[in-house]
């Protein structure tokens, strides 16, 4: 399996890239910022120029912002934007992208994956990290 590697960060794509290669994977840098829609359909038609299809597509990005302590009281409408834009509106751009090309493969899988932050315990919890 090739894993293409796509990050918006062109050094820190290359970076992970290094790595994959370094323990035997085939990968590929691909850049991608999932907030931006021509670097998506940039990034779908470059796979679909090398690839034909994609059998699995890792929806990874996703970030964490506040303001203040962290009180939704105290969160910017503005944060809460930059949020939803890369966490729930990219992840739907990205799929309907590359949608096309998954559709092309014999068993395609898309995975959704969720940090610490998807979790309402480790969220909750006032002696946790992120309330550090």
């Amino acid at each position: 399996m090739t894993v293409l590697v796509g990050a918006r960060d062109h050094e820190r794509g290359r970076e992970a890239e290094r790595t994959l290669r370094d323990g035997d994977a085939d990968a590929r840098f691909v850049p991608l910022d999932v907030t931006d829609e021509e670097s998506v359909a940039k990034a779908a038609a470059w796979v679909r120029a090398e690839y034909g299809h994609l059998d699995v597509q890792v929806n990874n990005a996703g970030i964490v912002r506040a303001d203040g302590s962290a009180l939704p009281s105290e969160t910017t409408l503005a944060t809460l934007r930059e949020v939803y834009e890369t966490n729930v509106f990219a992840v739907v751009a990205v799929t309907n992208a590359f949608l096309p090309l998954l559709l092309r493969a014999p068993a395609a899988r898309i995975v959704n994956v969720s940090s610490e932050v998807g979790s309402m315990a480790v969220m909750t919890n006032p002696e946790g990290a992120l309330f550090g």
